[in-house]
Order: structure tokens, then C-alpha cells, then sequence
């Protein structure tokens, strides 16, 4: 385990600095919610609880006008952690959000030119992401802005900047279906160690069909996505939602598009989420085929 943390961290210090990749901040890539993950991400055309003030703003005004509060927590492969804390004020034609969200990797070991000798020691590194967002519905479109102030930090380097994103959401003709697009981290390039490097430009598009179930108000949610992030190739998630009521929600999802190896790690995806009264209980995990471990989410909501 200890070869394998040092093997990631030493990649995502490459992956964070424009000598080595024009591509950085990898950890705005990693969905905070725990809805999306147990449906293999397929999110952007569903999204109606506080994460979307990360898969899409639009989405902010889906649900019924009032407040709601969501914070989870990621246990992630080789001791990485995010938490994550989400507000949203729906107001009915309009919504405001602010959210932020914490990535944190620590024990990475420090060496000097031999990579063979003793560690000097351990450091860590973290980002920090601050989020405001305003959606409002215009006609069958629910239209989304985010603005995101961000930190990030390796050792004793760091860099900040402001990312935007930009969604959409059309309530189709068509009863039950939605399609959604977003494009988010959009802006100027951060320094990092006086080199700048590129955000993950990341865009997305799908759409969402519910199916009503029988008598007992139960029904299915399916969804499907493609997602383009810069500099990797095209990818596909599916993912669907059995919801019963106002109770409780049973959901999995799957990935396509990912080369053997990433397909061979994480490809299935399966959560649950509970309510009652004013507050719900959800969990989602993915699990890995190797000896890397299973991602955990956890996630509390808050509604009045």
C-alpha cells in the first residue's frame, strides 16, 4: 500500500504542474454528491438537489421552492478524503447556492534525487473549492451560472484562480423527459511553481426519462450522459433510479468509454438513499477490482 500511495502521489504531483501535463487541478473532476455516484454519474440531465451546484447549476430550481442543505463525506482510494457542503434557497422562478468543498491527500513521502534512499519525510497536498451559483427558469429551460474561487496546495506550492460553469436544463414536450448540458471550469490559466497550467475543461450532456410504477407512487428514473473532460478521451454513463415515494431510493449506474485498465477498476457503481420528515440518509459506493480498495460516500440532506 505504502508503494501504491506513492506511486499516485508522485502522479498527481506530475499532473498538477505545466512542466509535466498542461492539465492540473485534477481534483475538480471529482463529484462531491453521493446521488450521482451510486447512478455511474449520469447527472447533469437529473440533477435537482444541492450537487448540482457541481454537475449543474440549472438544476438548482428542479425541486419544490424552500431550503435545503447536503454534506458528505468521501472515503477514497489510497487515504484521500473530500467533504463537501452545499446551500440552496429555491425561490421557485429563481435559485441561489453556495457550497465548498474540501480534497485532501497527506503521507506523501519526500525524497531527494535517489528515489531508492530513506524519506525525508511526509507532506500533504489539498484543494480548496468555493462555489456561488444562480439558476433560473426561463420558459421549459432552467438556466444555471457558477462561479468558483479555488486554492490549491502541494507541499510548500500553491496556486488560485476563479473557474465558471454554465448549464442548462429543457423540460421536453415529451412527459417524464429532460435533457441537460454543462460545461464547467472554465478560465484563465493559474501559475503553478511560475508555470501556468490548464483547468479540466469538462462537458457534458445527457438526458433523464421517468417512468411512473403502479399505484403506490413509486417510480424509475433513468439517465444517460456522455462526458468529454480536456485532454482524455469521450466517456459514457448510464444509471438508473428506483424511487418509492418520498421514502426511499434504491440506484446503480455503469461506466463505458474507459480504456481495460480504468474499466477493470471501477466500472459499477450502487447506492441508496432514505428519508423522513426533513432530513435524508444516502450512501453510495464504487467498488474496485484490484487490491485498490472501494470508494465510500456518504451524505446527509437537509429540507423546509
Amino acid at each position: 500500500m505504502r508503494k501504491g500511495l506513492w506511486i499516485v502521489s508522485l502522479s498527481l504531483l506530475l499532473s498538477a504542474t505545466a512542466l509535466a501535463a498542461p492539465v492540473g487541478f485534477r481534483s475538480l473532476k471529482i463529484e462531491p454528491g453521493v446521488t450521482a455516484s451510486g447512478m455511474g454519474y449520469a447527472y447533469t440531465a437529473v440533477a435537482d438537489d444541492p450537487s448540482a451546484l457541481y454537475w449543474n447549476p440549472a438544476g438548482l430550481t428542479r425541486n419544490a421552492p424552500g431550503q435545503s442543505a447536503l454534506l458528505t463525506h468521501t472515503e477514497w482510494i489510497f487515504d484521500q478524503r473530500m467533504e463537501y457542503a452545499a446551500f440552496v434557497w429555491n425561490r421557485g422562478e429563481d435559485a441561489f447556492g453556495a457550497g465548498i468543498s474540501g480534497f485532501y491527500l497527506g503521507g506523501i513521502e519526500r525524497r531527494d534525487e535517489d528515489p531508492l534512499a530513506e524519506p525525508l519525510g511526509d507532506f500533504g497536498a489539498y484543494d480548496i473549492v468555493v462555489t456561488a451559483a444562480y439558476a433560473r427558469v426561463v420558459g421549459p429551460f432552467r438556466l444555471g451560472l457558477a462561479a468558483k474561487p479555488f486554492y490549491t496546495k502541494i507541499d510548500r506550492v500553491s496556486a488560485h484562480g476563479v473557474a465558471l460553469d454554465l448549464g442548462a436544463q429543457w423540460e421536453a414536450p415529451l412527459r417524464g423527459l429532460v435533457l441537460g448540458g454543462a460545461v464547467a471550469n472554465l478560465g484563465n490559466e493559474p501559475n503553478y511553481i511560475d508555470e501556468p497550467f490548464s483547468l479540466p475543461v469538462d462537458l457534458r450532456g445527457g438526458a433523464a426519462y421517468q417512468i411512473g410504477l403502479g399505484e403506490r407512487d413509486a417510480s424509475l428514473l433513468v439517465a444517460a450522459e456522455a462526458r468529454k473532460i480536456q485532454e482524455e478521451d469521450t466517456r459514457f454513463h448510464v444509471g438508473a433510479d428506483l424511487r418509492i415515494g418520498e421514502v426511499a431510493s434504491f440506484r446503480v449506474g455503469y461506466k463505458l468509454g474507459y480504456d481495460e485498465e480504468e474499466s477493470e477498476e471501477e466500472s459499477y457503481s450502487f447506492g441508496f438513499g432514505l428519508s423522513r420528515d426533513f432530513y435524508s440518509i444516502q450512501y453510495a459506493v464504487v467498488p474496485f477490482s484490484s487490491a485498490a480498495g472501494t470508494v465510500h460516500r456518504f451524505g446527509i440532506g437537509f429540507r423546509r
